[in-house]
């Protein structure tokens, strides 16, 4: 009687067009906090009307969703099947400070009248 062997699983290729799906979904997921930051700060800025818990829990918030996506963007990059994901949820970590300082230094320096 022939030995049996178990069949080798074959690996399901993923299109590139899906990587970059999944890339810029992780991108945009991990950039909410940037624009959360960018809008805290129009409203303190923007408002003649004092709006500081609006701000501070906007604020808040956003470093809270910051945390998150840092720990979402570790555990989708350990699975082969989610790691285009975190690979966006990186490059969104690692350029949401520069993108929110910039959008601030942009919303204090227009001109009120």
């Amino acid at each position: 009687m022939p030995i049996m062997m178990a069949p080798i699983p074959l690996r399901v290729q993923r299109s590139p067009r899906n990587a970059t799906g999944q890339f810029f979904l992780g991108l945009l997921l991990g950039l909410i906090p940037a624009v959360l930051v960018i809008a805290a700060i129009g409203l303190a800025y923007g408002n003649s009307v004092s709006s500081g818990n609006i701000v501070t829990d906007g604020l808040i918030a956003a470093l809270v969703l910051y945390a998150a996506s840092f720990i979402a963007m570790i555990v989708c990059l350990i699975p082969e099947r989610t790691r285009w994901i975190g690979y966006g949820l990186l490059a969104a970590v690692v350029s949401s400070p520069v993108i929110a300082f910039i959008g601030c230094v942009v919303v204090i320096a227009i001109p009120r009248g």
